[in-house]
């Protein structure tokens, strides 16, 4: 059987250079990515949430929970 875990992470929508991965959702497949390359790893998106930061500034981000093989 394989072991699994959730982790969560929360990043913005958009950053200021335009290089966010937008809106995930549900069922997704994603990579999460380290400065090193030997920590990244897959996994399935389970939930997300929007929220807005900043009134005004509109600095819009999404909490998600993912699933991993441990």
């Amino acid at each position: 059987e394989m072991l699994r875990s959730l982790v969560g992470s929360e990043m913005c929508i958009r950053d200021r250079s335009g290089a966010a991965p937008g809106v995930v959702l549900p069922g997704m497949i994603v990579k999460v990515m380290h400065d090193d390359p030997l920590l990244d790893y897959m996994a399935l998106v389970l939930a997300v949430s929007i929220s807005v930061q900043k009134a005004g500034g509109a600095e819009i981000y999404q909490s998600v929970t993912l699933e991993r093989s441990a």
